[in-house]
């Protein structure tokens, strides 16, 4: 019982936050059903996501973890396989969103890609937690990588609106995906990948969305 309520409990904060990424939305410009279409696909992406890289982890023999893959095998499963897999299934999951009439200003990307990256978010601290039914190590890292997928989302959901306004064909988007798997992969190297002391490094972050969605 009390490992169904963990798991639950640990994907209802995306949820939250998601609710509240409604409500702060103007309707009028984005669609409610838009918006959760994406989020919704954001989860399935993520279920996607999360299969694709347990595949690879198995068939490489790398893992997250340093003390599992050592330092080398740990950076080079992040920055190769987890990041870039994970950032593309979000893209992938706001893509019809980006194709619509509804994108039409810079803001609008960061709403679809904050509500894909939550539903991402959704499904893999409900993974992750059920996979780790005890320690509370496991449930500091699944809310402190939460804000980590809405930021670098956000960044490259903002270039991506940019490079669709734009008319000059500038790399607008290709940059930002690359820098946000380079950050997504350092943040989850220290979130996952080492031992409870060095999630005091991410913390910042953390509290930073949490200053915005309070404010």
């Amino acid at each position: 019982m009390l490992t169904t309520v963990r798991w639950v409990l640990g994907a209802t904060l995306p949820v939250l936050c998601f609710v509240e990424l409604v409500r702060r939305t103007d309707p009028k410009r984005e669609p409610r059903w838009l918006v959760s279409v994406t989020f919704a696909l954001g989860a399935l992406a993520a279920a996607v996501a999360l299969l694709m890289t347990d595949r690879a982890a198995a068939r490489t023999g790398l893992d997250v973890r340093v003390s599992a893959a050592g330092e080398t095998g740990a950076l080079v499963f992040l920055f190769f396989v987890v990041a870039p897999i994970q950032e593309a299934a979000k893209v992938a999951a706001a893509w019809p969103a980006f194709l619509s009439k509804h994108l039409d200003q810079a803001y609008d990307g960061v709403v679809y890609s904050a509500a894909s990256a939550l539903g991402f978010a959704a499904v893999e601290n409900a993974l992750v937690l059920r996979a780790h039914p005890a320690g509370a190590i496991w449930i500091a890292r699944a809310v402190l990588a939460l804000p980590a997928h809405v930021f670098f989302a956000c960044l490259w959901g903002y270039a991506l609106a940019r490079a669709k306004q734009s008319k000059r064909r500038l790399p607008i988007f290709p940059v930002a995906f690359v820098a946000t798997i380079a950050a997504h992969g350092l943040y989850a190297h220290f979130v996952y990948g080492r031992g409870p002391g060095a999630l005091l490094a991410v913390t910042p972050l953390w509290l930073a969305l949490a200053l915005w969605f309070v404010r």
